[in-house]
């Protein structure tokens, strides 16, 4: 019996030793300007919604215990920790301590795992919600804990990033289905039941957060931006823009200029230094909506050009694989008491990251393949638990197509989620094997 249980100890071990030195390398957390602002909004309770506020509010959570994001970077990897001990079963194969290795040491581990930001917050919150799924339905009898606790941290994963609702009708129809065991009714009828409670979760969170927001301003400025980002694409592919010319002249005269020639498939910050200071409000929304229903063609042809950038990341080391150490607007940094700083296991950190430029280890399109087997067996298999796996998959898959419309960065972490979704497959593939 002890035989058969080493490969899951084995496992367990390489597992706790990787979690271990993660945070020995990282402690207190990687920090760009996004999370010193983030960390900031959660210290003051005053939430800006360039950014989900549910992180600032954890952020402050923790700050309020212990100054800093020490003890945030512990729970946000615990949520993976966790992740992975639900889908690690005393029966796992010789596969999962193998794969628990090549796991602790890739750099969406060792590095992304110690970086304070809304990817890496989102993606274990994501993982670790289908990997209660899988728990909770894998039994003969559901755990009704496991599932409060799926619904829990599903809704958290949605709050974390705007385009993380599209999690919601996969989740939702992933516990339908699983709950159905073969009768069709009763699967749409737990399927449409946990989307409307999933709904109604994060509808309150958000109300409730919003309480201390800025409502919805700094929202409406990203859209705003990525707009301009679409329309400056389009006009260097020829575009016309006919309403802008006439509503806001200097903005167009700038997109046509400096716009055109600073555009950049990789992001849209080259545009952001010429921008004109005042903008005439609602004009951007009207030219764009001009290109999307009359040229939808070329609208889709800079979409998709965009989209091939975050999804292949062609030229990687533009979409910041690696980024460690601390940094930030100097008087936020001030008023957190922090500074600017990169140590030298930092550099080295970073270093690692990126020797693995150009390798399966470090490209979406390698994970995406992977997930698309494990998708197949675990939809041919279709065990309870395989189905949760892959409404894993599925929804790592729908989450990726939203930045077909969204995306204006080909910045590697973005789709992140992706490749640790499909880490979890593998790992639960190994680790959680039929019974015989």
């Amino acid at each position: 019996m002890k035989a058969k249980r080493t490969p899951a100890i084995l496992a367990a071990t390489i597992l706790a030793m990787g979690f271990a030195a993660m945070l020995a390398l990282n402690l207190p957390g990687q920090l760009s300007y996004d999370s010193v602002s983030q960390l900031l909004d959660g210290r003051t309770g005053s939430y800006n919604s360039w950014h989900p506020a549910v992180m600032a509010w954890l952020l402050g959570l923790f700050d309020a215990v212990l100054p800093g994001t020490a003890l945030y970077l512990i729970f946000e990897a615990g949520l993976l920790a966790l992740a992975l001990g639900l889908s690690l079963r005393g029966r796992a194969n010789w596969g999962a301590p193998l794969v628990a290795l090549c796991l602790v040491l890739t750099p969406q581990f060792l590095l992304y795992q110690g970086t304070v930001w809304k990817d890496v917050l989102f993606a274990d919150a994501f993982v670790l919600a289908f990997a209660l799924l899988a728990r909770a339905v894998g039994a003969a009898k559901p755990s009704w804990p496991l599932l409060a606790l799926f619904f829990v941290f599903l809704s958290l994963a949605a709050l974390a990033r705007q385009n993380g609702l599209m999690l919601l009708p996969v989740g939702a129809g992933a516990l339908g289905w699983a709950m159905a065991r073969g009768d069709l009714r009763r699967g749409l009828a737990g399927a449409a039941g946990a989307l409307a409670l999933l709904l109604a979760l994060v509808w309150g969170a958000s109300a409730l957060l919003a309480l201390r927001g800025d409502h919805g301003e700094g929202l409406g400025g990203e859209i705003q931006l990525a707009q301009i980002y679409d329309l400056t694409g389009a006009v260097k592919q020829g575009y016309r823009m006919d309403l802008l010319s006439r509503s806001d002249p200097e903005l167009a005269r700038v997109i046509e200029t400096q716009g055109v020639k600073a555009y950049s498939l990789q992001m849209q910050d080259t545009l952001e230094p010429f921008l004109p200071a005042r903008i005439v409000k609602g004009a951007v929304m009207e030219e764009w909506r001009a290109l999307l229903f009359r040229h939808p063609t070329l609208y889709l042809q800079d979409r998709l050009a965009l989209f091939w950038q975050v999804l292949a990341t062609p030229d990687i080391a533009l979409c910041h694989p690696a980024y460690a150490g601390i940094d930030g607007e100097p008087d936020q940094l001030r008023a957190l008491g922090l500074i600017t700083r990169i140590r030298p296991q930092d550099i080295k950190l970073a270093a690692y990251a990126r020797g693995f430029m150009g390798t399966p280890v470090l490209s979406h399109l390698a994970f995406a393949g992977l997930g698309l087997v494990l998708l197949v067996f675990y939809l041919a298999r279709r065990r309870p638990a395989d189905i949760a796996m892959a409404g894993l998959i599925l929804g790592a898959f729908a989450f990726a197509a939203t930045f077909l419309f969204v995306s204006v960065a080909c910045d590697y972490r973005y789709l992140y989620p992706t490749d640790l979704a499909v880490m979890l497959a593998l790992f639960q593939f190994f680790a959680s094997p039929a019974r015989r």
